[in-house]
């Protein structure tokens, strides 16, 4: 009779793994949101290469407030979550179009405005000033250039696009931190949540048991009927 093979036992779930991290992320859409605010009222309308940095910056708040989301909405384990966050990189579309953002009517609108203000044309590499040039810099170039000043800056288009959406992950999600009394902390749990968030960079297996793979098709089924029900409901 062989050896049974030893289970290891969760102390946290994977929703609290993936809760943490997602608050993480929307902390980083909060600190970019702000920092803007503050820049917004100090880069000169020709100060080109600041004011793509802070587009870009606006752009990575609505980054992280939606890669929150992902990791608020999965059941999935964090390491699988974040390998597919990692995926989609800097992709908006990619972002919204993600089962746990897509599967809310309020995100669809964001988009939207997102293409009308053609923000997903900028490119995360504006943050250079070369690129900024090649973008903005010759003469035919400059009212694309204004355009982007007069939505960034004039009438706070962008920014308050970014807000909303920010604004909408934190009412779903609170991030709000809890005092805890000490006596009711369990040091193993904590220590156990650290090492996961820790280790969800490790690269995956090169092939998954057959169970998990199962499951994991079983979720990714699930999230896109939740998503496709409530685009109907949408449109209603």
């Amino acid at each position: 009779m062989g050896k049974l093979k030893k289970v290891k036992i969760m102390l946290n779930t994977n929703e609290e793994v993936n809760k943490e991290i997602g608050d993480m992320f929307l902390n980083d859409s909060q600190s970019f949101l702000e920092r803007s605010q503050i820049l917004l009222k100090n880069i000169g309308p020709d100060d080109m290469g600041r004011r793509c940095k802070l587009l870009i910056d606006i752009r990575f708040a609505i980054e992280c407030a939606l890669k929150a989301l992902i990791f608020y909405e999965s059941h999935d384990d964090e390491q699988n979550t974040y390998n597919r966050v990692k995926k989609i990189g800097h992709k908006l579309k990619k972002l919204f179009n993600a089962p746990e953002v897509h599967q809310y009517c309020q995100f669809h609108k964001h988009y939207n405005e997102i293409k009308g203000l053609h923000m997903d044309d900028y490119d995360v590499f504006l943050r250079y000033s070369l690129e900024t040039y090649i973008q903005f810099g010759p003469f035919d170039k400059k009212s694309d250039y204004y355009t982007l000043v007069e939505n960034l800056m004039v009438n706070n288009k962008i920014f308050d696009i970014a807000e909303k959406i920010y604004n909408e992950v934190e009412q779903m999600y609170h991030t709000q931190v809890k005092s805890i009394p000490l006596g009711d902390t369990n040091p193993e749990k904590l220590n156990e949540l650290e090492q996961r968030i820790v280790a969800c960079k490790e690269p995956l297996p090169t092939k998954q048991p057959l169970w998990r793979r199962i499951l994991m098709w079983m979720q990714q089924l699930w999230q896109k009927i939740c998503c496709f029900l409530r685009h109907i409901f949408c449109k209603k």
